[in-house]
């Protein structure tokens, strides 16, 4: 998989300026152009301050010898806003484009990964948990362009310039967090969007 397909998957919604963006054509998507055989997504009832949504690949075999079916399963905390449980779970569906170092394998990973996410941001400890938190953070910037795709942004970034819309206004016509097209909207975004899968 890798940051090709992520790009391939975030260039094929560039275009779209139909918002909402639903997380099920995301879904769809996916499973067109990688091994993905299923997808499920689910909600969770969370302490959203400790865990807003969940990752779980595995295979089984639906006849004896036949093909491994690759089943992705993504749940998002019922604790949160609409708005939220969408960036959650694209944001959980993004780890299925993770390189293999980076996923957490055994229980004591991830453990130890829910210490460096719920835990304090800068540590001392360095490691496979300190990757896997970034790459997590990382996942979450990642999917805003699935969520507000780039024709939607231009469009949205030139509405708020002629003072024809608010930053609340897109972020309803989005169906996302304002604080994220806030983000979207700003220059900043610009050159972030640039280095996101450079990582």
């Amino acid at each position: 998989m890798g940051h090709n397909m992520l790009r391939e998957l975030i260039e094929h919604f560039s275009q779209v300026t139909e918002l909402p963006v639903e997380v099920d054509s995301i879904v769809d998507q996916i499973k067109a152009q990688s091994a993905q055989d299923e997808i499920f997504l689910y909600e969770i009832d969370t302490d959203p301050t400790k865990i807003r949504g969940i990752f779980h690949q595995f295979t089984y075999h639906k006849v004896p010898y036949g093909e491994p079916i690759l089943v992705t399963q993504v749940g998002y905390s019922s604790n949160v806003s609409c708005e939220w449980q969408r960036v959650i779970a694209v944001k959980e569906l993004i780890h299925i484009f993770d390189q293999k170092p980076v996923k957490t394998n055994t229980e004591n990973e991830v453990s130890q990964l829910l210490d460096k996410l719920v835990g304090p941001l800068s540590s001392e400890i360095y490691g496979l948990a300190d990757l896997q938190a970034a790459t997590d953070r990382l996942a979450l910037y990642q999917s805003l362009p699935l969520l507000m795709p780039k024709a939607a942004l231009t469009i949205a970034r030139q509405a708020v310039k002629d003072e024809c819309r608010t930053p609340d206004d897109v972020a309803q016509w989005a169906c996302m967090p304002v604080e994220l097209v806030r983000l979207m909207l700003s220059e900043s975004w610009i050159n972030l969007n640039d280095q996101l899968y450079a990582i």
